[in-house]
């Protein structure tokens, strides 16, 4: 598939080079590798010229980098106005948990740290987190375990920004979230129904199913990435 493509879609062929090139009457990857090599490094020199002859068969010695992999997945939220109602920043956290949980499934990695950042009116942040002793993929999980982490919090001036974070990730493929019997009838169940949720929004879109915190007089309204219920996207 290179011999049609031009010589600057290699790696390395800069404007000048393919003016170079054309001047010798090379200006695809199919004549720069019938091109003889002694003639290639006497136009180009011993090592740009060896290098694209090289490149021309598809030859590239370059190391690979591996592709980064997340080391942490979270939402957050910042409210047009303080939240002081508890059960609304129950809720709340919920949602970003639902959210988390489904990226954590998508990317197939369970989460053995959790944290929960909260922004309060006068804009002091707090963050606070737990390390589990079973990784976890459930938003129902997460959303209990930070939930939790509220009780060493003073939210009585106000929330204005809420966040759930997950991280130290272990691969899901490996099995650990199978460790069913150490986690409960209930939470094995809800795992199961997390699965079909998915399953339910990648066909039908984010908001045709899910849990009932994202619940709204509007209908559903689950956390999206870069998405703020007061910002210009909220209404849609």
């Amino acid at each position: 598939f290179l011999d049609k493509l031009p010589v600057k879609a290699l790696w390395g062929v800069g404007p000048a080079t393919v003016k170079r090139l054309a001047q010798l009457g090379i200006t695809t990857v199919s004549e720069l590798r019938t091109f003889p090599l002694g003639a290639l490094k006497d136009a180009l020199g011993k090592v740009q010229g060896a290098h694209l002859h090289r490149l021309s068969f598809g030859i590239d010695e370059r190391s690979v980098e591996p592709t980064h992999e997340a080391k942490s997945i979270s939402n957050e939220e910042t409210f047009a106005n303080d939240l002081f109602d508890l059960p609304r920043v129950h809720s709340e956290i919920s949602r970003l948990s639902d959210s988390v949980g489904k990226r954590l499934r998508g990317s197939e990695n369970l989460a053995r740290t959790l944290s929960l950042k909260v922004r309060l009116s006068d804009f002091s942040t707090l963050v606070r987190s737990v390390t589990l002793p079973n990784p976890t993929d459930s938003g129902k999980v997460i959303a209990r375990e930070t939930i939790a982490l509220l009780d060493t919090i003073d939210l009585s001036i106000g929330v204005r920004l809420l966040g759930v974070g997950a991280s130290k990730f272990s691969q899901a493929k490996n099995g650990l979230q199978l460790s069913f019997d150490e986690i409960g009838t209930n939470d094995r169940e809800w795992r199961e129904t997390e699965d079909a949720i998915d399953s339910i929004r990648s066909k039908y879109g984010p908001d045709s199913i899910g849990v009932a915190s994202t619940l709204t007089e509007k209908g559903l309204n689950s956390k999206k990435r870069g998405i703020q219920q007061w910002g210009p996207e909220s209404s849609k």
